[in-house]
């Protein structure tokens, strides 16, 4: 909630919509604020602690004490009816939300137990539950926390340190109302550790379900359906996968897996609206998306087709001219087949389609030796066609000779003991040799 907001007040007594109504930190904290006072001064004017006054604002501190309550009424200048609707709530407590916990990553990182959000105080928690989620199903090691934890080295007693964030990571997780169902928790594993809940309790997870779904549905009748599907994945997106988080933990392998699910299902949702002649509602979507992958071609292909099915052919075409400037200044390319025909159909005011993804055309001359190869007659071997080459010749005849029964193979010639030569006789016509006189 911004200071704006803060400042403008409860009209029943109290700063904050009515999701802060009935916690004390959130209302305190927007007292604060409209005071123009930061922790340490109006701790210190109320003569308590900074870390006190900083529990009571993160909720640590669940039902304040009245005498601090009204010291910090009179620190921060409310009126007799907010301190009324404070020490009100302090009798009370929070509400107790009996809702499971879901995190939400596909984003920045946000806690919610119900419709409540939660506190997630510390980076090195907020990176661990990160990594947690990213990984499930699956583990995370212990070198890969260890890594995302400590990005220029682990201390020494990175081992403790690693256990206390994962019992905090089990507190946070943990149920606060009656305990009707298990809750999501972090269990350890031969590996490391590993986040136990439910997909639909991860919104990276109910997503990876949706799109699943949608791609079973390739038939013109189940269109609708695939794109109801697809709309309803998109809408689990609030930005990249945890906006802000460190640069390590964005550049993890499964962030940057789960961006490319993301783009896939953009693509075959654009189709679908394309197919079902409703380009305008693909629109902001892709726009949102060609800010963030700023040289992929089938977004902006998708964007200028459902641009020019909303009537904005001017708008498409500065889509294409964007893009090939930058391409040409940051890659020296040109646009590839699928943007350049998406152009050619705003050119030509066609109706739009989906792109199509034709195979790249092989060189002429390949082209022709292929032709001239699959034309020559073969011979062949045991039904089988032979090759032209020696080399290729003799693997097939192996193969096919290991093949045969071990009767029919054919011996192989053992070479004979070397026998020791005899001295070489003189043949009989030949004349007989004269001493010398």
């Amino acid at each position: 909630m911004s200071d704006t907001a803060s400042a403008t007040g409860d009209p029943r007594g109290g700063p904050g919509g009515e999701d802060e109504r009935g916690t004390v930190g959130p209302r305190i904290q927007s007292f604060r604020r409209r005071a123009g006072l930061s922790q340490e001064a109006a701790a210190s004017r109320a003569g308590i602690s900074t870390r006190a006054l900083r529990d009571i604002e993160r909720g640590r501190a669940r039902r304040p004490r009245v005498h601090t309550l009204r010291s910090l009424a009179g620190t921060l200048g409310l009126s007799d009816d907010e301190l009324a609707g404070l020490l009100a709530d302090a009798r009370t407590g929070p509400p107790r939300d009996t809702g499971r916990p879901s995190l939400l990553i596909l984003g920045p990182l946000v806690l919610r137990r119900g419709r409540v959000p939660v506190p997630v105080a510390g980076p090195m928690l907020r990176r661990l539950l990160g990594l947690l989620a990213l990984k499930h199903p699956e583990p995370a090691t212990q070198q890969e926390i260890t890594d995302i934890l400590w990005p220029s080295g682990p201390p020494r007693s990175y081992p403790s340190l690693t256990h206390t964030y994962v019992t905090q990571a089990r507190r946070l997780l943990g149920p606060c109302g009656p305990r009707r169902t298990r809750p999501p928790t972090v269990v350890r594993t031969p590996t490391g550790y590993r986040l136990e809940a439910s997909r639909d309790r991860i919104d990276l997870g109910h997503f990876d379900e949706l799109l699943a779904r949608a791609e079973l549905l390739h038939d013109a009748i189940d269109l609708e359906a695939r794109y109801a599907s697809l709309t309803e994945a998109l809408r689990c997106w609030r930005g990249p996968v945890l906006a802000d988080a460190d640069p390590a933990l964005r550049r993890h392998p499964a962030a940057v897996a789960a961006d490319e699910r993301r783009v896939r299902a953009a693509l075959l949702h654009a189709d679908a609206a394309l197919l079902l002649r409703r380009s305008g509602e693909a629109v902001p979507m892709l726009a949102d998306l060609v800010n963030t992958e700023p040289l992929h071609e089938g977004l902006h292909a998708r964007l200028i087709l459902a641009l020019a099915g909303s009537g904005e052919q001017a708008a498409a075409l500065q889509v294409f001219t964007r893009l090939r400037d930058r391409l040409d200044e940051e890659r020296g390319i040109e646009p590839g087949t699928e943007i350049r025909e998406a152009h050619l159909r705003v050119l030509r005011r066609q109706p739009p389609v989906p792109p199509t993804t034709r195979r790249p055309t092989a060189n002429p001359l390949t082209q022709r030796r292929a032709t001239e190869r699959r034309a020559t007659p073969r011979r062949s071997v045991a039904g089988r066609p032979m090759a032209r080459r020696p080399m290729a010749r003799r693997l097939i005849a192996r193969r096919l000779m290991a093949r045969r029964p071990t009767a029919q193979r054919p011996r192989a010639r053992r070479p004979s003991a070397q026998r020791p030569r005899t001295p070489r006789r003189p043949r009989p016509n030949s004349p007989p040799v004269r001493a010398a006189s």
